[in-house]
């Protein structure tokens, strides 16, 4: 054996430990982007082993410290992209007072997820939290920023009312993230987060994230970008490929019968079912806080457990009814579009679009609650005649067709995805029949009814209105309600009688009476309804007419020329009997549209030679391109039809943040008036601008706090010094070395001032007391209250107490205007 060379064994014992090596240096999990290691401890217990797309690319571009702009569907893990680099770079809490990672998020809900999520990768460091939202309390909020934070997660509303009160600064942060940061752009926000942005420093490292993100980037100007690294991931697929949406067409006095029948036969959530944690869920969007209150009293009637969430609810009562939602102790949660963005419910199952989305943008946010990491879900949507305009523009955002049923050769044909349909009609005869005796028999459910009538008819007015190319095409008479057919979900559910019967209760229900009952009983026709003669309908008789009498250019005959000439003539003669009828100027219109038709004609009938080839310009063409100016697209084939505009130039106007609307809706008839828009002289610009109403009155009287006050940046508010003086500590200033001793004493006092004592068991304390004795002694709680038995020790109600305190005022008043009577004299 050669000396030097080793065994056979010995040698695969090291090719398989170099493939080992060389097999964990190529992992692509978490350990590949060289975090520390108790930030990967934190992520590998949660369960994170392989990133997602979009944290594959984000988390290293953040980690070597570029600014990032991302976008990526809902559900993909925007929020562990921002928040593992921010852990990675912020490492361990500092003695040096100042905040130093700061998160944005446009709603309370979102803000308080994104904070429980970074607690728990939190695990394994020493990074302090706190989250500044709206609803809570302004002392508390006061007295965590007390305690040093490293990392903040606030509504930009709230931090800039702290920023205010407290003269908060932020010249400590490393790392701004903005969550959701189309919506925080939006006109609404904007003013505040610009506000928020001058206060942070130049070099610190910005991070917008959001899963509809518009590609040019001048609309985040005011953001302080520095040579942004841009991520834009499932541009193409908007929404997620678990997804399943459908579509059915609903008349407008049937829209909660056909809600009560999805969520019966569609989705399976049936009449008083307990939340055993088996039954599907379903999230229901609604435009306005009527809705909700309106479906709430719907649910409880027919006994399906429910939660309801809107922008008017009190904080502590939208987050109980988020967590027993979550806990699936409800089946059903009706909310308004304050939780479109960003809220994470494990395990949904279903989104309802009760009210239909007025823009795209909304829409790929409410779907994208269902279908997150790697789930499927399912998105139902109804539509009206009005909201079918919105519908269209939607599939053409999204890159679907219109169908509503199977086309010859479709081979990836789902029933339950991408179609549109009509409910059966024996079903929604059952429960209208249901929801109209609830109206006779309870009076609040009817009245309810008058409100959401008239929030209706507010949202409509002021909602977006739908795209030109989409009004003309929902005008076909093939979309129209009486042309649609079953909806392939129920086609398959139900056998072939109970379709044929559908079919004929569908079609009686649609019958119209040509003839009165008169004529019906006689036989005869009584009178007709002849239709005012105008412009329009005599250019469209003329071209009927026209059109009937054409053949293709070179095909005709000489022994067509006196019949055309004939009726020429007659359709002259016809012309200038219905022109009697007509004003003046109508008949300068007319007269200027024949010139026009002449030398139209008479360009069809020229003829250019050119190279020795005849160019016969014909009438038709002349039509195609006439009708064809206007861009409606009546002869396009979308096939194979090629625009000349760029398609992302559309889905950027979809996305963008300088909109002249919300996505939100407007709950209520104030918020409606919030939002509209107005003209106002800009200085700047020096001339008038469109913008937000709020915007325009910041301008001339300041902004305000989410209090409702004026903001006066020279002083101070109350509430923060009112905090100093109960609470005797302070906030410290930025740069300061850390000291918590205040903290510590105030939290020590306030255990002193309770003196151990439970006030859980206040009822029981007071139980085992006798107040009959008047020599128990002279103090006795009652309640939180101490107090004192008079000195006769007999024991009196407080009605009496009561009645004693209001005769002692009395007294002391009367003596004090005696007194002033005197010094008066």
């Amino acid at each position: 054996m050669l000396t030097g060379l080793g065994t056979w064994e010995s040698a695969v014992d090291s090719v398989e430990a170099q493939g080992q090596q060389h097999k964990k240096k190529r992992g692509g999990g978490f350990q590949s982007f060289g975090l520390d290691k108790p930030v990967l401890d934190g992520v590998l217990r949660l369960g994170y082993n392989v990133p997602t797309p979009i944290q594959r690319k984000a988390i290293p571009s953040m980690i070597q410290g570029n600014d990032v702009v991302a976008m990526a569907r809902t559900g993909s893990g925007k929020t562990a992209a921002f928040l593992i680099p921010m852990l990675n770079l912020l490492k361990s809490h500092s003695k040096t007072v100042g905040i130093r990672g700061l998160v944005l998020a446009p709603t309370r809900e979102l803000s308080l997820q994104i904070l429980r999520f970074g607690i728990q990768l939190n695990k394994f460091l020493d990074l302090r939290f706190a989250a500044l939202v709206g609803g809570n309390s302004l002392e508390q909020q006061f007295e965590l920023l007390g305690s040093n934070p490293d990392i903040v997660v606030a509504t930009p509303g709230r931090l800039l009312h702290i920023m205010e009160e407290a003269s908060l600064k932020l010249s400590m942060v490393k790392c701004l993230v903005l969550d959701e940061a189309d919506r925080l752009f939006e006109l609404g926000l904007q003013p505040q987060i610009v506000a928020v942005m001058q206060k942070v420093p130049d070099a610190c490292q910005r991070a917008l994230f959001s899963a509809t993100m518009p590609s040019v980037l001048a609309e985040f100007t005011s953001a302080g970008l520095h040579n942004p690294v841009v991520i834009r991931l499932d541009a193409e697929m908007k929404l997620s490929d678990k997804l399943k949406q459908s579509a059915f067409l609903v008349r407008n006095d049937e829209k909660v019968a056909a809600l009560i029948v999805l969520l019966k036969k569609v989705i399976g959530v049936a009449a008083g079912d307990t939340g055993d944690g088996t039954t599907q869920q379903a999230l229901i969007f609604v435009e306005s806080k009527f809705h909700v209150d309106y479906l709430q009293m719907i649910m409880e009637a027919y006994h399906i457990s429910c939660s309801a969430v809107h922008g008017h609810m009190d904080q502590e009562a939208r987050r109980n009814a988020v967590q027993a939602f979550s806990r699936r102790e409800t089946h059903v949660m009706i909310v308004t579009d304050v939780a479109a963005r960003g809220l994470d419910l494990p395990l949904l199952d279903n989104v309802v679009n009760f009210s239909f989305p007025s823009t795209p943008k909304l829409f790929v946010h409410r779907v994208g609650r269902v279908a997150r990491a790697g789930r499927s879900g399912a998105a139902y949507s109804f539509l009206t005649f009005e909201d079918f305009p919105y519908y269209v523009d939607l599939m053409a955002f999204i890159d679907r067709p219109l169908q509503c049923r199977r086309t010859e050769g479709d081979l990836l044909f789902t029933a339950d995805d991408g179609c549109f349909g009509r409910m059966p009609e024996e079903d929604l005869q059952l429960e209208l029949d249901f929801l109209r005796r609830l109206a006779l028999t309870d009076v609040e459910v009817r009245n309810m009814a008058k409100v959401v009538d008239n929030a209706h008819k507010k949202f409509t007015r002021t909602k977006k209105k739908a795209t030109h190319d989409g009004i003309q095409e929902a005008r076909q008479e093939k979309y129209q309600f009486d042309n649609t057919p079953l909806h392939p979900i129920f086609v398959e559910r139900l056998e072939a009688k109970r379709i044929a019967a559908d079919e004929a209760r569908f079609d009686l229900k649609r019958f119209k009476a040509k003839e009165s009952v008169l004529e019906m009983i006689h036989g005869e026709k009584m009178f007709e309804i002849i239709k005012p003669v105008t412009i329009q309908t005599l250019w469209k008789e003329q071209r009927q007419q026209a059109e009937k009498g054409d053949t293709a250019m070179g095909k005709g005959t000489a022994e067509d020329e006196p019949q055309k000439s004939d009726r020429t003539k007659i359709t002259k003669r016809d012309v200038t009997a219905q022109e009697k009828k007509l004003s003046l100027g109508e008949k300068l219109l007319l007269k200027a549209q024949e010139r026009k038709k002449r030398e139209r004609q008479e360009m069809d009938g020229a003829t250019n030679v050119e190279d020795g080839i005849t160019v016969c310009p014909t009438r038709s063409m002349h039509r195609f391109e006439s009708e064809n100016d206007g861009g409606s697209g009546k002869y396009r084939d979308q096939d194979y039809f090629m625009d000349t505009t760029k398609r992302s130039t559309m889905e950027d106007a979809h996305y963008s943040v300088k909109d002249a609307t919300f996505d939100v809706s407007a709950e209520s008839a104030q918020e409606a008036q919030q939002q509209r828009q107005v003209y106002a002289w800009s200085k700047k610009k020096n001339r008038f601008v469109r913008m937000n109403v709020n915007d325009a009155k910041a301008m001339l009287r300041g902004v305000k706090n989410e209090a409702g006050k004026a903001v006066n940046f020279k002083s101070k508010l109350e509430a923060y010094s009112r905090w100093m003086k109960k609470s005797n500590m302070r906030i410290q200033d930025v740069g300061e070395e850390e000291d918590l001793g205040p903290l510590h004493r105030a939290r020590a006092a306030q255990e002193q001032g309770t003196g151990g004592h439970n006030h859980d068991n206040d009822d029981d304390d007071d139980e085992t007391v006798d107040i009959s004795d008047p020599n128990q002694g002279k103090k006795l709680r009652v309640g939180r209250k101490q107090r004192r038995l008079p000195k006769d020790g007999h024991i009196r109600t407080f009605e009496e107490m009561a009645h004693i305190k209001r005769k002692a005022e009395k007294e002391r008043a009367r003596l004090s205007r005696k007194k002033q009577k005197r010094k008066s004299k």
